[in-house]
């Protein structure tokens, strides 16, 4: 039985964190193989290397572990912009 591979967005899709997190992942060990330059990953195997690892798997925001906490941040506010204060407009 040949492993089906997925690539990079897919991974982050299925473990609901960003392409970014998975990046950060495979600099830290995470098992992926190339096809050309570019990873792809056996989902088996990254499981498998979550558990190893002691990172929960990120299947719900109930189960949110390590993996996500890049992206469990508050965008609800946007990076300030300064304003002008009344005594500035004057």
């Amino acid at each position: 039985m040949a492993m089906e591979l997925i690539n990079q967005t897919e991974q982050a899709r299925l473990w609901k964190v960003s392409r970014k997190t998975i990046a950060r992942l495979v600099q830290e060990g995470m098992p992926c193989h190339r096809v050309g330059s570019l990873p792809r990953f056996d989902p088996s195997e990254t499981m498998e290397w979550l558990r190893q690892n002691k990172i929960a798997p990120v299947a719900g925001k109930s189960e949110a572990g390590a993996c996500s906490g890049e992206d469990e941040q508050d965008h609800s506010t946007s990076p300030a912009t300064p304003s002008a204060t009344a005594e500035e407009k004057e």
